[in-house]
């Protein structure tokens, strides 16, 4: 198809094409127009122009008539590229820029499918893998949670994370479903690059009601699971492969098994060629551990949750913390970090009157070892209100994007701690040997006994005898 070949080459418009812009039919009829005008004009299609059909221009709006025209530039070029060979291929005949071949481009959303129901809620909860025999392995553990949509059917939050990386989860997915044909289907979708909502939504599933209320036009659609029940488990599997990087063409086939007490996630993952890679292989087994932990809530509504428990001694005041930090408003809007490349960690003293009341309630506790160690610093997530944060009067400044009566979400990684407290003098055991002096009761048995007082230290050393 003309849409399909310009995708293959020009990547960037895979979300218009799918999801943002009615692309798809509009490319579709203007092909088809331009090809009947083309034959009935003897083959001279090139000066010919593409219209809405008799009777119904003078009514198009000037929008609606730039779009036409828009699609119909990029269709031409479609049948062009088709027609010439120009289309991206290997030597295989395989695509070498691999696109996800949509089931059905605009899914409809059913509130009443109980079957969907079902299937959200069969998620819900948290998975982890079992310990091996290898103890050095690091085990993975996925969070899935239910969260607010628009346009989508049952949306899940799903956040696969490796230990020691819950900064940074392998895969951040949200799956709405749907049917095709009556057959039922799971559309994967994923947050671009680039975005706020990548950062803010990790580890929210401790607090969905923070999570923001996402639409498809902000999310990246890489592709469709279709989904039957085979041997009491339900089981997913992409229609095609997934892409998952522009930059190096990878793509993926992928698979979940799902049932009450576990999920079988399995990866398969191709180079641009076609070729498997299979050091990038998923193949995880992850058992129901059971609800999802929730944030602990602390003073003036500060939430905390932790990501990363981290090792060593817990902050508390006279501690000099060391860290990385992200704030990002909850509609994604980031407004500030410092884990940028360049930047330092910021160095902060507990207690500590330059920073919001949100950080003083929220840091405390948060444990780290004294210098560097891998997983050694705790990672915390924090939800602040208004009344902890910026206030009525909003952010100045460097922080004038946060507006007035603004929840305000931070990720929190430490990096160092250390103890600043002042030191207490050593107490001394006697301090009257301490000075090279006697005990007075020692003084007054010697004198008893006729022995002589010994001479002041400020008299001179013949006396008075």
């Amino acid at each position: 198809a003309p849409a399909g070949a310009l995708q293959a080459v020009y990547p960037p418009l895979r979300c218009a094409a799918t999801q943002r812009l009615p692309a798809e039919p509009l490319l579709r009829s203007a092909v088809e127009r331009r090809t009947q005008e083309a034959a009935a004009a003897g083959g001279a299609g090139s000066s010919l122009k593409v219209s809405a059909g008799v009777g119904d221009r003078d009514g198009m709006s000037d929008y609606t008539e730039g779009m036409q025209r828009r699609c119909a530039r990029w269709a031409v070029l479609g049948l062009w590229l088709g027609a010439t060979g120009l289309t991206a291929a290997t030597a295989t005949g395989q695509p070498a820029f691999p696109r996800a071949e949509l089931l059905d481009q605009t899914p409809h959303v059913e509130f009443g499918d109980a079957e969907m129901r079902q299937l959200a809620h069969l998620f819900e909860g948290q998975w982890r893998t079992a310990a091996g025999a290898d103890s050095q392995a690091r085990p993975w553990t996925l969070r899935a949670v239910r969260v607010p949509g628009k346009l989508l059917t049952q949306p899940v939050y799903l956040e696969l994370v490796r230990k020691d990386e819950e900064a940074s989860p392998l895969r951040q997915w949200i799956l709405a479903f749907y049917r095709s044909n009556g057959d039922l289907r799971a559309r994967v979708y994923e947050f671009p690059m680039g975005s706020g909502l990548k950062g803010l939504c990790v580890g929210l599933w401790a607090a969905p009601e923070h999570f923001p209320v996402v639409t498809p036009s902000q999310l990246d659609v890489i592709g469709d699971f279709a989904v039957e029940q085979r041997d009491g488990a339900y089981v997913f599997t992409s229609t095609s492969p997934f892409l998952l990087n522009h930059h190096t063409q990878w793509s993926m086939d992928a698979s979940l098994e799902v049932t009450p007490l576990a999920i079988r996630w399995t990866e398969k993952v191709y180079d641009k060629n076609g070729q498997p890679l299979p050091a990038s292989a998923v193949d995880l087994t992850l058992t129901r551990e059971g609800e999802l932990p929730r944030a602990e809530e602390r003073a003036l509504g500060v939430q905390v949750i932790d990501l990363r428990e981290g090792r060593g001694g817990k902050a508390d005041d006279g501690d000099v913390l060391v860290f990385w930090y992200s704030g990002w408003l909850e509609n994604g809007t980031l407004f500030e970090t410092n884990h940028t490349p360049g930047s330092s960690p910021l160095q902060l003293a507990l207690p500590n009157d330059r920073i919001i009341e949100g950080w003083s309630i929220g840091l405390q506790g948060i444990r780290c070892t004294e210098t560097y160690e891998t997983g050694g610093g705790g990672i915390r997530k924090l939800i602040i209100p208004p009344a902890a944060a910026m206030g009525a009067s909003g952010g100045m400044g460097k922080l004038a994007a946060i507006p007035p009566n603004a929840t305000v979400i931070f990720t929190i990684e430490m990096v160092a701690m250390k103890d600043n407290t002042p030191e207490a003098p050593d107490l001394v055991e006697d301090p009257f040997k301490e000075m090279g002096a006697e005990k007075p009761d020692e003084l007054q048995m010697k004198q008893q006994k006729g022995e002589k007082k010994p001479p002041s230290s400020s008299g001179g050393s013949g006396g008075g005898g």
